[in-house]
This record gives C-alpha cells, sequence and structure tokens, in this order.
C-alpha cells in the first residue's frame, strides 16, 4: 500500500501532505471514525493497522428495574482491515454522507491527521494535486476491492455495480468540455446480440460508452484458470460465468482497468444490439497525462465508482456476520434515495447525455468536428 502513495504523489504533494498534517500517535483500540458520523479529519496510516468494524447491538441481563433501553450494550465487530499506506475516511473525500461504521485502531498506529476542510480546499484550488489524489484513491479503493474478496471468498462477495449510481456518478462529474472531447475522439460502433465487447484476460484496448442497448457484465467463476481460458481455449473452453451487472444507456465499460492494469476478470457482451462509443485508451491515457482538469474530474468518477463498490461489499459482509436486520446499519445497499441532491445529479446526468447524444450525431451528419 505504501508504494501506491509514493508512486503516485509527486514531491510537491508529499511537501505539501507533510506541511499541512499533524502527526499523531494513536493507542490501541481507539476510534478513529465513529459511525455514522461525518469525518472532520483525513488520516493517512504511516504505520499500524486500522479496522473497519461494525456496531452490533447486543442485549445483556439486568434487573427488572433497568429501563429497557438501558439493558442494549454495543460491540464492534470486525469486518475489514486497512493496512499502512492507506488512508482512514477517504470516503470523505468523495462523499459527505458517512458511513454506518466505525474505524479503530487494532494496534499502536502513527498517522497524519489533515483537516478535511483544508484538504478540500487543496482539492479545488490545485488541480494537478487533485488529479494524483483521486487517482491515489481509486488505486487504494481497488486494492481494497481485491483484498475483500480474496480474503472472503466464501460469502461469495462480488465487486457489483449499480448502474444507476454509475450514469449519474459520470455525467454529473464530467463537464461539457469532457464528453465534447469523448465524442470528437471517439468512434460509434455497433455490437450484435452476444457479441463479445470485452473478453475476460485481455486488457481492453478502448474505453466504452453504451449509448444504446443493453451489456452484461460477468466475470469467470474460476479466476484462477484465466490464462489457460484465454490462451488455450480448445484445451480449456471457457468456464461458465457469474453475472456482476446489467448495464445500460450511459454506463462505462474498461474503464477500471485505467487504474488497475492487472484486473482483466470482467467480461462484457451485448444482451441485444447495442451502439457503443469507443475511446481508444492510448488517447484516454495521453488525454489523463496532459490535461489535470480532465484527470481529476475522471479518477473522481473512478474513485466514486469504487468506493460504491467498497461500501456494498461491506454490507454484504456485516450482512452474512452479523445479520441484515441490525438497525443500527439499516438498509444494506445503495444508501441513495430520492433526495433533492439525488435528483439534481440525475437530471444533470440525463441532461448531458442527451447533449452527447445530438453531439455525436451531428458529428456524424456532418462528417467533420464542429465548434461548440
Amino acid at each position: 500500500m505504501t508504494c501506491i502513495l509514493l508512486q503516485e504523489l509527486d514531491s510537491s504533494d508529499l511537501n505539501w501532505l507533510m506541511q499541512s498534517a499533524m502527526h499523531m500517535s494513536i493507542p490501541s483500540e481507539t476510534i478513529l471514525a465513529e459511525p455514522d458520523q461525518p469525518a472532520d479529519q483525513i488520516c493517512f496510516i504511516l504505520e499500524g493497522m486500522v479496522a473497519i468494524a461494525s456496531p452490533v447491538r447486543q442485549t445483556v441481563f439486568a434487573p427488572s428495574f433497568v429501563e429497557p433501553a438501558d439493558s442494549q450494550s454495543w460491540s464492534m465487530t470486525t469486518l475489514s482491515q486497512i493496512p499502512s499506506g492507506d488512508l482512514v475516511s477517504l470516503h470523505a473525500l468523495l462523499d459527505s454522507k458517512p458511513l454506518p461504521y466505525a474505524v479503530i485502531s487494532e494496534s499502536q498506529c502513527q498517522v497524519l491527521s489533515i483537516p478535511r476542510s483544508l484538504f478540500l480546499q487543496k482539492l479545488q484550488d490545485d488541480l494537478s494535486f487533485a488529479a494524483h489524489v483521486y487517482r491515489t484513491v481509486a488505486m487504494l479503493l481497488s486494492a481494497r476491492n481485491q483484498r475483500l474478496v480474496r480474503e472472503f471468498e466464501y460469502q461469495n462477495l462480488t465487486a457489483g455495480r449499480s448502474p444507476l449510481r454509475q450514469a449519474i456518478t459520470l455525467f454529473a462529474e464530467l463537464q461539457d468540455i469532457d464528453l465534447d472531447w469523448l465524442a470528437a475522439v471517439g468512434s460509434v460502433q455497433t455490437a450484435a446480440a452476444d457479441e463479445v465487447v470485452l473478453s475476460s484476460g485481455r486488457s481492453p484496448d478502448a474505453l466504452h460508452i453504451l449509448l444504446e442497448g443493453a451489456l452484461l457484465l460477468s466475470q469467470p467463476i474460476e479466476a484462477s484458470n484465466l490464462v489457460a481460458q484465454t490462451l488455450a481455449p480448445d484445451v480449456n473452453p471457457a468456464s461458465p460465468h457469474r453475472e456482476v451487472a446489467r448495464l445500460s444507456r450511459g454506463d462505462l465499460v474498461g474503464e477500471m482497468q485505467m487504474v488497475n492494469a492487472h484486473d482483466l476478470t470482467l467480461c462484457a457482451s451485448a444482451l441485444r444490439e447495442s451502439q457503443i462509443l469507443s475511446i481508444p485508451r492510448w488517447r484516454l491515457a495521453a488525454k489523463l497525462l496532459h490535461d489535470v482538469g480532465f484527470a481529476s474530474r475522471f479518477y473522481r468518477v473512478l474513485a466514486s465508482l469504487l468506493a460504491a463498490e467498497y461500501e456494498t461489499m461491506l454490507h454484504q459482509l456485516h450482512s452474512a456476520t452479523v445479520g441484515a436486520t441490525d438497525e443500527r446499519v439499516g438498509q444494506m445497499g445503495d444508501r441513495d434515495d430520492l433526495s433533492s441532491r439525488l435528483l439534481t445529479r440525475l437530471s444533470l446526468a440525463e441532461a448531458r447525455f442527451e447533449w452527447l447524444l445530438k453531439r455525436i450525431q451531428a458529428q456524424q451528419e456532418t462528417g467533420r468536428d464542429l465548434q461548440w
């Protein structure tokens, strides 16, 4: 984990963190983040181990004169561990909505603590810093997700995706100038029903945005045979796949390989004839390298999607270990509701997606790039 921070943040980024943060020594069994409480500090773990834990209500025996509410106690059940080199409360960099879990130090820890408000201001003022940080957060979350799947394979954890959240996140975060660039460099392709758009075991050569139709996102059940399945299909035919998600208008395919080149387990195929906007990977990589504004927004999208996957798997673990009826955690899964903020983002995302479709249609009709 440490290498991700040091590899992705440059010297100026690290210098700002060191100058802005307070070095703290945290005793074992200290609560660093309360459940259901907004985080006011972002902590980098330098040494030690912390855990994400779920509050579990326990009924204790009490004399008859004790009020019922006083006969309840709470304990913490560890769901996942966060090693040194990672961040505590990184969700607070992406979403102000708190998680229903606590973060507790499992050992003596050394941390760098930065006020969330100061961190967010730096992200807003310094786009280069923001691009580096959001890419780092995305990579850390990708590593967390993979670690959860490996460690709790017996629980059949899946990094499930919410297509609605994905489409809203993408088109609400990106700006018109970003979508204009995607339309200009991308090419529209038609995928027939059952056609494979992304093969497991192979690195995607393009980022795909689904314009019309439906795709099935899946992964092989026996990922350990991925090499044999990919390179010797006649000897070892492709094994059955399990469904991860069904994608619709506005969803992405191949985006996670931009932060994790080793995650090649996903497969995408068309459920029916579909229209796809494909952006060559080399063009996207060059854009991310030279346009820090675009990079900061794009990596924030990826980080937000990975954070949603991580939260979903934590909910799955909670349900499997302490039961889904625990009232402290409440409804598992996607926590978005029909709030005014969500409706605003949904409206904005839909408007931008329709704008993208019109932009592509106009470009196809004229046969040339348009000036907007």
